[in-house]
């Protein structure tokens, strides 16, 4: 029950990550086609500022995931549960930046 536990958190944060990537993705290009509009003369700079926040927030949404990640494979791997780590997986935090 244990290990079903930390599997289904460690899959739970993988897509999360997932989600906060794509998510991510979208404000960046929000803010790309809110510069365009301020260059234009069709936005003010308080909307392309609005649109800047949303994507450096959403990039440290993106970072929180990646820890949150990070924490959860390692959870997993080091459970008192598992006989041995998952050939491939490493607790050093690397494949969230996969």
């Amino acid at each position: 029950k244990e290990v079903r536990t930390l599997y289904m958190q460690l899959n739970d944060a993988k897509n999360n990550l997932t989600t906060a990537r794509s998510a991510y993705e979208n404000a960046k290009e929000t803010a790309r086609l809110a510069k365009l509009q301020y260059d234009s003369g069709l936005c003010t700079m308080t909307d392309l500022q609005g649109a800047q926040t949303a994507e450096y927030s959403a990039q440290l949404a993106v970072s929180s995931a990646i820890t949150k990640y990070d924490l959860a494979l390692f959870a997993y791997n080091n459970s008192p549960y598992m006989t041995s780590t998952p050939s491939g997986s490493s607790s050093a935090g690397g494949h969230a930046a996969e």
